[in-house]
């Protein structure tokens, strides 16, 4: 399942309250949705860190995290 919010807290309020993933993927940081996410992307970044699962794997373009 996608998580389709753009705004953070309803980013966080998905995955914590209503999905409990238990794998995250994320594919790519970009210049998207700056209005509700941030200018830079290290602002987009931490917005797009609200989807991940807690105590689960973590997929990204760049590596992969297991956490335990």
């Amino acid at each position: 399942m996608e998580c389709m919010a753009v705004q953070p807290q309803y980013q966080w309020i998905t995955e914590t309250k209503m999905l409990h993933s238990t794998v995250g993927v994320i594919t790519n940081v970009r210049l998207d949705h700056i209005d509700v996410m941030g200018y830079t992307l290290p602002e987009i970044a931490e917005a797009l860190g609200n989807t991940i699962p807690k105590h689960q794997n973590l997929f990204t373009a760049e590596k992969f995290f297991f956490t335990s």
